[in-house]
């Protein structure tokens, strides 16, 4: 935890996120769900349903009806297995709704206790798990990229394998089972490895510094080959219990029907102009963090450009390839940029750090109230 707690008052900030978690998802349910303008989306309210029906009766449905398999198998399970538990007590529905919201919201504590360093960025890194609407799977992936960038691509001890994090492949292999598109950023991150610390070199890497290049493949090779199995087991898994291997929303949001050109202006507008923003917001974040690669030492910018670079060859492969995107599909590279400003960039005691925060600050706002 990077908040500022240490020794017995650690467990301070996560106890008083629980009790937060708790007001906002049940006493504050109906105002934060409201239709058409509260935090659940057509797809969030898809996620519920299905996840109370899991929980509840055990069958994969939206209607009770006809089976379906329109949703992202790990999300979708976790909130099967809330709901299954809180079926154990009542089957009411706001309630089971209620357990749902209280784990997604303590996914987005997790995020600013973990990676926030004093209550201000804790805030805002919470915050931006609420602002681009809840439920969604992209908050749990963004977790599991920030902690693969912390611990990992932009870690001088993993680079010398000194050593290299235990919990990596397991973290690896869930990023496409969470989201199967996934793995084209932790595919892209993977290639940081290419860009060793000037030190880890060493006198062999001075005399053939080919040999060395040749050498960080590995890492690239091993990164690689856990994606690909966590791909291989969300296909296997889907077609295990779908008797299919793409599931319907993967086909309904296809490259069928429509050109480069109406799949690029869909995209950039979203319905009702909803999505503009939310570009805005991300190639604002993404310059930001361009910014701060640029500062760094001349070794590093390759790794840190190929890592924040990462996310944003995800959004703009959905711009150019998905007849439709929403807010939630912008959030793991805003996460990650902002994080990045955040832990790389200036101070907030500098100009440059201060309004930088200070934009981050108030477009979420704009946001919230747009």
């Amino acid at each position: 935890m990077t908040s500022g707690f240490r020794g017995s008052r650690r467990w301070i900030p996560w106890i008083a996120a629980a009790l937060i978690s708790a007001l906002l998802a049940f006493p504050l349910q109906g105002y934060l769900t409201r239709f058409p303008r509260g935090l659940l989306t057509d797809d969030a309210y898809f996620y519920v349903k299905i996840a109370w029906y899991l929980g509840t009766h055990g069958v994969s449905s939206f209607d009770g009806i006809h089976i379906t398999d329109g949703y992202h198998l790990v999300w979708e399970g976790l909130l099967g297995a809330v709901s299954g538990w809180v079926g154990l007590f009542t089957r009411v529905p706001w309630v089971h709704l209620g357990a749902m919201l209280w784990l997604y919201f303590m996914i987005c504590w997790a995020i600013g206790l973990r990676f926030g360093r004093g209550w201000k960025e804790v805030l805002l890194l919470f915050s931006l798990g609420i602002v681009f609407k809840t439920m969604m799977e992209t908050t749990l992936l963004s977790l599991l990229l920030l902690l693969l960038c912390d611990r990992e691509y932009l870690s001088e001890a993993s680079f010398r394998n000194n050593p290299r994090w235990r919990w990596r492949p397991l973290v690896l292999v869930l990023l496409p089972l969470v989201r199967l598109d996934a793995a084209l950023i932790g595919g892209v991150m993977a290639f940081a490895f290419l860009f060793p610390f000037p030190r880890a070199e060493g006198k062999e890497g001075k005399k053939t510094g080919s040999k060395v290049l040749g050498l960080q493949w590995k890492p690239v090779a091993a990164d690689w080959g856990w994606i690909a199995l966590g791909a291989l087991l969300q296909l296997a898994v889907h077609f295990a219990l779908f008797r299919d291997w793409s599931s319907v929303s993967m086909q309904l949001k296809g490259l069928g029907g429509f050109t480069l050109a109406e799949r690029l202006s869909h995209n950039f507008s979203g319905f009702y102009g909803a999505n503009l923003v939310s570009v805005v917001i991300f190639v604002l974040f993404w310059t930001l963090a361009i910014h701060v690669a640029l500062r760094r030492p001349k070794p590093e910018r390759a790794r840190h450009f190929m890592v924040v670079a990462a996310p944003a060859v995800f959004v703009i492969f959905h711009m150019v390839f998905n007849n439709t995107i929403d807010y939630w599909y912008f959030l793991p590279a805003v996460y990650v940029h902002v994080w990045y400003f955040l832990r790389f960039g200036p101070s907030a005691r500098s100009r440059t750090g201060g309004l930088g925060r200070a934009v981050m600050a108030l477009l979420i706002v704009l946001f919230v109230f747009k």
